[in-house]
């Protein structure tokens, strides 16, 4: 949940108490519009560009969305045209839900994303194709145990590289 900044905190604070109550009500309101919003939205895939980023249509608006807490193959590494694939599965045809989390520095928005009531997110690390993220979540970290212990997806492989060390790898200078 978003939280006033002191800026607005001091403004608020400078109001008679009751209407501090009321203005701090509708702060929290609006600051938090689009969370409440996001789940009520259903989007339309427009694209899946890798295991854990897509675009989706809303509204004839596209948004570009990286998934929280996981982090799957690149493209150009081994199992990630698998992973890729294996989103596109997971969404075709769904009705989609989006629980917004964050943006990141690129202007995506981060998030959850829901086809048909089930987190891909999770669905995408439990099954191989995604590491959890655990930098910002440990939310998916059993789901990867399980994974792992079961050799699905790019966990058959020897020696998996995680997609963070291979973008480090080829990092253009």
């Amino acid at each position: 949940m978003k939280k006033p900044t002191k800026a607005q905190m001091q403004l608020i604070k400078k109001l008679p108490f009751k209407y501090q109550i009321i203005a701090l009500i509708i702060f929290l309101v609006v600051a938090n519009f689009s969370y409440f919003t996001s789940f009520t939205k259903e989007y339309l895939l427009e694209k899946v560009s890798d295991g854990d980023t897509i675009v989706l249509l809303s509204k004839g608006e596209k948004i570009k969305v990286r998934f929280y807490g996981i982090d799957a193959p690149e493209s150009a590494q081994e199992y990630g045209q698998f992973c890729k694939n294996m989103l596109s599965d997971f969404l075709k045809n769904k009705d989609i839900k989006l629980e917004i989390k964050d943006k990141d520095k690129y202007g995506r928005v981060v998030g959850i994303v829901y086809a048909n009531g089930e987190d891909i997110n999770k669905a995408m690390v439990r099954n191989g194709c995604a590491w959890s993220y655990q930098n910002y979540t440990k939310k998916y970290l059993d789901d990867e145990k399980y994974a792992r212990a079961n050799k699905l997806g790019l966990w058959q492989g020897k020696n998996p590289q995680n997609p963070r060390e291979f973008r480090l790898e080829h990092k253009r200078d």
